[in-house]
């Protein structure tokens, strides 16, 4: 079911995994742009008692060092305290790549959530559907 669509950015609730899934449409948005659009994720994660986000970030290939802090320090923490347990992103193959090669790779510490990097969508999904971390 779609929850939210903008010029930027697309959020999808899947009922039967208890996913909320945010994929990026393109390459740029605007800092106060991409604070709405993942707040109105979170709302949706609160709203529908989530248990897994999917963010699929592969047409967004601008990140800004104060939107990467602004999701580790409120989104992330926000979502596992209003239930979400598994968080995947899918990134694109280049920069799969380059995470899977780094040896200095960041983690998330938050003990209650798993978080996975997928360079596929079905990837991701699948991970959803069958792993128990």
């Amino acid at each position: 079911m779609i929850y939210f669509e903008g010029e930027h950015a697309k959020i999808l609730y899947h009922e039967d995994q208890r996913l909320v899934e945010v994929t990026w449409k393109d390459a740029y948005s605007n800092e106060a742009d991409y604070r709405l659009i993942l707040t109105k994720a979170l709302v949706a994660i609160k709203q529908y008692d989530a248990e897994n986000w999917l963010s699929d970030v592969r047409q967004k290939k601008v990140f800004l060092d104060e939107e990467r802090k602004w999701l580790e320090n409120f989104i992330i923490p926000n979502a596992c305290t209003n239930g979400i347990k598994k968080v995947a992103f899918v990134l694109n193959k280049n920069i799969f790549q380059q995470y899977k090669n780094d040896e200095k790779k960041r983690t998330f510490d938050h003990k209650e959530v798993a978080l996975r990097i997928f360079d596929e969508t079905s990837n991701a999904i699948t991970w959803f559907n069958y792993s128990n971390n």
